[in-house]
């Protein structure tokens, strides 16, 4: 089997898997949205959900939800799921500074809408280039507590797996263009510039990429 085939049939699986917990949340009335916001009828600016984040101590890998008026109207977004990794061993302090991996943008109807980047400040993070970056992600996986969350962690790691070709241009778009920042001229504290927020960003659609599995 070429790797083209396996990645294509990994793709398809993580779609699968990704339209089941869907699917299974809309039997329910809910959503990633709504599962992922718990109570809340409506998102407070900047409040993560859930609280303290979903974590996985054993793995490493978290993630959470929020909103703020900041991103870019023409997005049309309802809000974004950052993903991240633990900086460090597996079973280091809980309080290890972390990665940030990526960050996906969805409507009110939890449908993905772009995958895109931050500055290192945004999300205080220990920057790491972007193969160890995108190394860090293919083994992406929470396991929260309750059964709606680990819905949302399962949506959540399959769509990182069939979105895989976008999210890998945006995040190494993203050191590229800091590397074309860098060579314009001093740049100081390129990682802390408040004025570089969204790094790079990519549109997605659920249903262009799997449709776009069966062609």
């Amino acid at each position: 089997m070429t790797v083209a085939v396996a990645d294509k049939r990994r793709r398809q699986t993580a779609a699968r898997t990704a339209i089941d917990r869907m699917t299974t949340l809309a039997r329910d009335g809910a959503s990633v949205v709504s599962a992922v916001m718990g109570d809340a009828a409506e998102p407070g600016e900047w409040t993560h959900y859930p609280p303290r984040d979903a974590r996985d101590t054993a793995s490493g890998y978290r993630f959470f939800y929020h909103c703020h008026r900041d991103m870019p109207a023409a997005w049309g977004e309802h809000g974004h799921f950052h993903l991240f990794v633990r900086a460090g061993a597996a079973d280091a302090d809980e309080r290890e500074p972390l990665t940030h991996l990526v960050a996906l943008s969805v409507d009110a109807r939890g449908l993905p809408l772009r995958v895109f980047t931050t500055n290192r400040w945004v999300t205080d993070e220990v920057w790491q280039p972007a193969p160890d970056v995108l190394d860090a992600l293919d083994g992406f996986r929470v396991a929260p507590p309750t059964a709606e969350l680990l819905a949302v962690a399962d949506w959540l790691a399959a769509t990182t797996v069939l979105l895989r070709p976008q999210i890998e241009r945006v995040i190494k778009a993203r050191d590229q263009r800091l590397t074309d920042l860098a060579s314009r001229g001093p740049r100081p504290n390129l990682l802390d510039d408040r004025r570089l927020h969204v790094l790079t960003s990519e549109p997605v659609s659920l249903a262009d990429s799997v449709a776009a599995l069966d062609t």
